[in-house]
């Protein structure tokens, strides 16, 4: 199976090198870039095309959590998965957040393991929520494999 390409987004170099660290230890992830600038981040979104952005926050408030929110926004828009990671849980962050489409909103002492886990989640979930599903998400084709088959019997009144 394809692996699961991943952005980082995280302005505090310490943090950012100790995640690229613990993710690179999965197999089914490809670190595809990591930066620490938002702008830099949304931008490599729209060239690189990730599955999934890690997007480090840290109860921003006014202005800079409704860049935020925006770019939540324009990633999910770009059919990418956002999960939020905070150093400590902010509840109106969190709701703005998840309001822009964030899949989680997380914290940045999650261990390796759970958040290779959620990685994996929000990948899953934004393939199957794609319009356009890549060759590699396709349904099998062939004989016996039409999901549509029998359907017009599901419909309420098309008996």
């Amino acid at each position: 199976m394809k692996k699961i390409r991943l952005l980082i987004i995280e302005e505090h170099a310490a943090v950012r090198w100790a995640l690229e660290i613990r993710l690179r230890s999965s197999a089914r992830i490809e670190l595809v870039a990591a930066t620490e600038d938002l702008s830099a981040g949304c931008q490599a979104v729209r060239q690189s095309h990730p599955d999934v952005v890690l997007l480090g926050c840290k109860g921003s408030r006014n202005e800079k959590l409704f860049q935020l929110a925006g770019a939540v926004r324009d990633m999910v828009e770009q059919q990418t998965a956002v999960i939020a990671l905070a150093s400590y849980a902010d509840e109106i962050e969190r709701e703005m957040l998840l309001q822009a489409g964030a899949s989680r909103y997380l914290l940045k002492d999650i261990n390796s393991p759970q958040l290779i886990n959620e990685i994996e989640l929000a990948a899953q979930r934004n393939y199957s929520q794609r319009r356009l599903y890549p060759a590699d998400y396709l349904p099998a084709q062939g004989p016996g494999c039409n999901p549509f088959v029998g359907l017009d019997n599901a419909v309420p009144g098309s008996h």
